[in-house]
């Protein structure tokens, strides 16, 4: 069925290049280092959560919430990530 599917690949208008003004201001004051660890832990997997967000929810304005809720509630709990095992 033509239409069906969706085209796969990266997300054209998803970037894993943040500047630090992107970041909740509360955590830049507050603690830039977490800031900074958290753009590089989390930040360079952004493309692929936005496609598979993408992928699961067929609505490209639904992928980018639920990516940001994603992406919100990973930099709340970062203080109690220990890194890969």
């Amino acid at each position: 069925m033509p239409g069906r599917w969706i085209q796969t690949g990266r997300a054209p208008t998803a970037s894993a290049k943040a500047e630090p003004g992107a970041m909740p201001l509360n955590v830049v004051n507050d603690d830039p280092e977490k800031a900074r660890r958290f753009r590089d832990a989390a930040l360079p997997h952004l493309d692929d959560v936005y496609t598979l967000a993408r992928y699961l929810l067929r609505d490209p304005t639904d992928a980018e919430d639920a990516v940001q809720e994603c992406y919100l509630r990973a930099l709340k709990h970062f203080d109690s990530y220990r890194g890969p095992r």
